[in-house]
């Protein structure tokens, strides 16, 4: 399953809750308080993403690098990746 956790301040709670709901995601977007999420995970910057196995443990930690991210957890998941992609994986930054 896959799930983003959005940890702004309560105040953004309905006005994302909307924003979420109209983009029609194909994930469910929950809602944490920041600072326990920040300090559980040791999430210094936001976007973060995160992979768990099927025993809840943490087996990739990602930042704000999308295209990395996706390489990376294609490559955990056994998937074929490109050398070119290999490379992308590595470049800071949003991807």
């Amino acid at each position: 399953k896959i799930f983003a956790v959005n940890v702004n301040d309560e105040k953004w709670l309905e006005k994302l809750k909307k924003h979420y709901s109209a983009k029609k995601l194909p994930f469910e977007v929950v809602m944490g308080k920041g600072k326990e999420l920040k300090e559980l995970y040791n999430v210094n910057k936001t976007p973060a993403t995160f992979l768990f196995n099927t025993e809840g443990k943490i087996v990739f930690v990602g930042g704000s690098n999308m295209k990395g991210n996706d390489v990376a957890i294609r490559e955990l998941l056994g998937k074929k990746v490109s050398e070119d992609e290999k490379r992308e994986k590595d470049k800071p930054g949003r991807g």
